[in-house]
Protein backbone atom coordinates (compact mmCIF):
# COMPACT_ATOMS: atom_id res chain seq x y z
CA UNK A 1 0.00 0.00 0.00
CA UNK A 2 1.32 3.45 -0.90
CA UNK A 3 -0.14 5.28 2.11
CA UNK A 4 2.42 6.70 4.48
CA UNK A 5 2.36 5.13 7.98
CA UNK A 6 0.51 8.05 9.60
CA UNK A 7 -2.26 8.05 6.98
CA UNK A 8 -2.53 4.28 7.14
CA UNK A 9 -2.88 4.47 10.93
CA UNK A 10 -5.67 7.07 10.63
CA UNK A 11 -7.42 5.01 7.96
CA UNK A 12 -7.26 1.90 10.17
CA UNK A 13 -8.54 3.90 13.14
CA UNK A 14 -11.48 5.22 11.08
CA UNK A 15 -12.22 1.68 9.91
CA UNK A 16 -12.16 0.34 13.50
CA UNK A 17 -14.36 3.22 14.65
CA UNK A 18 -16.91 2.44 11.92
CA UNK A 19 -16.87 -1.24 12.94
CA UNK A 20 -17.86 -0.24 16.51
CA UNK A 21 -20.89 1.81 15.39
CA UNK A 22 -24.40 0.43 15.89
CA UNK A 23 -25.45 -1.73 12.93
CA UNK A 24 -27.66 0.80 11.11
CA UNK A 25 -24.97 3.50 11.35
CA UNK A 26 -22.28 1.08 10.23
CA UNK A 27 -24.38 -0.17 7.30
CA UNK A 28 -25.32 3.28 6.00
CA UNK A 29 -21.83 4.85 6.33
CA UNK A 30 -20.32 1.75 4.69
CA UNK A 31 -22.74 1.83 1.75
CA UNK A 32 -22.47 5.59 1.21
CA UNK A 33 -18.91 6.62 2.09
CA UNK A 34 -16.99 3.43 1.38
CA UNK A 35 -18.98 1.68 -1.35
CA UNK A 36 -20.27 4.89 -2.94
CA UNK A 37 -23.93 3.97 -3.36
CA UNK A 38 -26.53 6.68 -3.98
CA UNK A 39 -29.19 7.51 -1.40
CA UNK A 40 -31.79 5.88 -3.69
CA UNK A 41 -29.75 2.65 -3.86
CA UNK A 42 -29.30 2.64 -0.08
CA UNK A 43 -33.06 3.15 0.34
CA UNK A 44 -33.70 0.09 -1.86
CA UNK A 45 -31.18 -2.01 0.08
CA UNK A 46 -32.17 -1.00 3.61
CA UNK A 47 -35.80 0.06 3.31
CA UNK A 48 -35.02 3.32 5.13
CA UNK A 49 -36.48 6.57 3.81
CA UNK A 50 -33.91 8.93 2.26
CA UNK A 51 -34.45 11.56 4.99
CA UNK A 52 -33.78 8.85 7.61
CA UNK A 53 -30.65 7.74 5.72
CA UNK A 54 -29.33 11.33 5.74
CA UNK A 55 -29.90 11.58 9.52
CA UNK A 56 -28.20 8.22 10.17
CA UNK A 57 -25.30 9.19 7.91
CA UNK A 58 -24.72 12.57 9.54
CA UNK A 59 -24.83 11.00 13.04
CA UNK A 60 -22.48 8.22 11.98
CA UNK A 61 -20.01 10.71 10.47
CA UNK A 62 -20.22 12.83 13.62
CA UNK A 63 -19.43 9.82 15.84
CA UNK A 64 -16.45 8.92 13.64
CA UNK A 65 -15.23 12.54 13.64
CA UNK A 66 -15.50 12.73 17.45
CA UNK A 67 -13.45 9.53 17.81
CA UNK A 68 -10.77 10.79 15.42
CA UNK A 69 -10.49 14.09 17.27
CA UNK A 70 -9.61 12.13 20.44
CA UNK A 71 -6.31 10.97 18.92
Amino acid sequence: NSLDPEKREKYEYVHKTIEKLPDKFKTVIQLRDIDGFTFEEIKEMTGYEITHIRVILSRARLKVREEIEKI
